[in-house]
């Protein structure tokens, strides 16, 4: 089951993701590679030109804020375009993971747990790719209002003379917010993929430990009364092995997504930081509920739930793990009253399926297997950007605490 069907929509649509195999390019294909080469030259020229811009106001603080703040951006989003269409064989790699035998669902529960997730993705998609929209609305509908009359930019670019004159003026006016709101879908679309990778790891570590807790239920469907010692003990290695082998899978999966992306993970928070900083600086002289302001506010919200994906979805897979880790190690303690309220507190909803274990049924030799099961899974499964950077929610109220740091130096100065 792919959980990710209405991301590589949007990724296709927007000229990023074109699985071809035949080394013999067809007219479609060609076209498509057409399509992603205009893209890419679109905010090639958009960054160009505002770098040019950015170079005339090093004289001006408040120009200079000005021009940063979404030059930084669209080079983040160009970044983003370009590390998917350079790991697009790590991208395929990650979805050919959905056909392995270990991955895909065996009974019910198992489907309406993937089904769970899939459902959160889409919620997740639209509703962050509202806001976006809603944000870049604000801003075209405030640049329309404030600077079309004056035949301005909203944001400092340069065109040679001739370009920013009669209708040409609207061609480039018109290229700036288009470029502007065709990067913004890419980036909806390249963090809700990361976030979905980080929620398929998350419900996989749900499924493996609806697993352990079938252990038993599995042994006792397919046992027979006449069976060997040895064949008892072989058919009940057999169903940890497959739960072991399922558990290394997912870690190499959950790896194999946080190397694809984490150089643009890394630009994405570096900038973050920066630009949270310098829009909320701008705030402090603006009129309040003008066009511009609730424009730069919206914008701003923007950036922080950029981040805040990356943090809460990272930081509920490591959480998963160590719940996995607990529920491994009470499946090997007897149950004592003492317990309950602890198993309670870590997480409610695997209590039920803890005390239903029935793990002294197996043999020795399969118990000291669980014991170094539990052994594996001590090492928790941990997103980070470049190495500098854990996601977790702890890292996300570390970057809004330097963000608050650096505005404080920006108002005294």
């Amino acid at each position: 089951m792919s959980l990710h069907s209405t991301i590589i929509t949007g990724f296709r649509a927007l000229g990023l993701l074109y699985f071809d195999d035949n080394p013999n390019k067809t007219t479609i294909s060609k076209l498509y590679i057409f399509y992603t080469f205009i893209a890419i030259l679109m905010g090639v020229l958009l960054i160009m030109t505002e770098f040019i811009a950015l170079t005339f106001s090093l004289n001006d603080p408040n120009e200079f804020a000005k021009a940063t703040f979404l030059l930084l951006p669209n080079i983040v989003c160009l970044t983003k375009y370009l590390n998917i269409i350079i790991e697009r064989k790590n991208i395929k790699k990650l979805m050919s993971y959905s056909k392995r035998d270990q991955f895909k669902p065996r009974d019910s529960v198992e489907v309406k747990i993937l089904e769970s997730f899939k459902y959160q993705i889409k919620v997740l998609f639209w509703t962050y790719g509202i806001l976006v929209i809603g944000s870049l609305s604000i801003l075209v509908i405030s640049s329309c209002i404030n600077d079309v009359p004056k035949k301005l930019y909203h944001y400092n670019i340069w065109f040679p003379v001739f370009l920013t004159q009669n209708y040409f003026y609207f061609m480039t006016f018109f290229y700036q917010h288009f470029t502007t709101a065709y990067y913004a879908n890419v980036n909806v679309t390249f963090d809700t993929f990361i976030a979905s990778l980080m929620m398929e790891t998350q419900a996989h570590l749900q499924i493996l430990k609806y697993r352990f807790s079938k252990i038993n239920d599995n042994y006792e469907e397919n046992i027979n009364i006449t069976s060997t010692i040895n064949e008892k003990i072989h058919l009940e290695r057999k169903y940890l092995i497959d739960c072991v082998e399922y558990y290394f899978s997912i870690h190499e999966f959950a790896r194999l997504a946080n190397k694809t992306f984490q150089n643009s993970i890394f630009l994405q928070f570096f900038v973050s930081t920066f630009v949270v900083c310098v829009s909320t600086f701008q705030l402090f002289y603006m009129v309040p509920l003008s066009e511009d302001f609730i424009a730069l506010i919206s914008f701003v919200l923007c950036m922080l739930a950029e981040i805040f994906i990356y943090c809460n979805y990272a930081d509920n897979v490591t959480s998963e793990v160590y719940i996995l880790n607990y529920f491994i190690k009470s499946i090997m303690m007897i149950y004592k009253k003492t317990n309950k309220k602890k198993l309670f507190f870590y997480s409610e909803n695997i209590s039920t399926s803890i005390f239903n274990t029935n793990w002294p049924m197996l043999s020795i030799y399969n118990r000291k297997i669980f014991a170094i099961i539990m052994m594996i899974v001590q090492k928790p499964i941990i997103y980070t950007s470049r190495y500098f950077v854990t996601l977790s929610l702890n890292d996300f109220l570390r970057l809004l605490k330097l963000s608050y740091s650096l505005l404080s130096v920006l108002r005294n100065y």
